[in-house]
């Protein structure tokens, strides 16, 4: 079984139905790793890998590390969070942890508690390959 999908020689790790969920009253406890996007309304004990676009839902929590190509967070994370892209932290997330990403956004109301570590030259520190084109046609997606 393949894991990714080439359509013209682009790599396809994303789209409306490439979404994994976690809804609102599910609690996983153990590690989640996954190529394409995730949404998280419902409570994760562990750690998240994702090569693709990771969003944590207001009512979402996340008691463990993240390693994810983008991300944005409007619920609750408990760990460290290293962000390839972009992260984006809206008004009622709350961050307990360090981040490193390359490029973050701060809405006004938003909670952070660590430290933050800017670099332009983010190293793939997690093993997952994403590729800039496919990280861009990421950015696109609403959910």
């Amino acid at each position: 079984m393949a894991v990714f999908k080439t359509q013209k020689d682009k790599l396809v790790t994303d789209g409306p139905d490439k979404l994994n969920r976690i809804v609102d009253g599910a609690e996983i406890k153990g590690d989640i790793s996954v190529v394409t996007s995730i949404r998280i309304d419902g409570v994760v004990h562990g750690n998240i890998s994702c090569a693709a676009k990771l969003v944590l839902g207001e009512s979402g929590k996340i008691v463990g590390n993240i390693i994810s190509a983008s991300a944005e967070i409007e619920g609750l994370v408990e760990g460290e969070l290293q962000i390839q892209e972009r992260l984006v932290l809206k008004t009622t997330a709350k961050i307990q942890g360090n981040i490193i990403t390359q490029s973050i956004l701060i809405e006004e109301g938003a909670q952070f508690d660590g430290v933050c570590k800017m670099n332009n030259a983010l190293a793939n520190t997690s093993g997952i390959s994403v590729s800039k084109a496919a990280a861009q046609e990421i950015e696109g997606v609403v959910y």
